[in-house]
């Protein structure tokens, strides 16, 4: 029968019943792809930027250097 906990394993009042198929799962992992996106555009992208324009720096030092 039902104890005073049974609505925690309905879901949330009026949430229209569970997701099923293929279509739930790439909802309930949507939030993730987005954020793994957004830390590698955010982080990876500008730090391999960064590291052309570091590596660019070091050559032409190194060709005042050697002058």
């Amino acid at each position: 029968m039902f104890n005073k906990y049974s609505f925690l394993q309905c879901g949330a009042p009026g949430a229209g019943g569970e997701q099923q198929g293929i279509g739930g799962l790439v909802t309930s992992f949507l939030p993730l792809i987005l954020i793994f996106c957004h830390i590698y555009f955010l982080l990876i992208m500008a730090a391999l930027k960064n590291e052309g324009i570091d590596k660019q720096m070091l050559d032409n030092l190194r060709e005042e250097v050697t002058k």
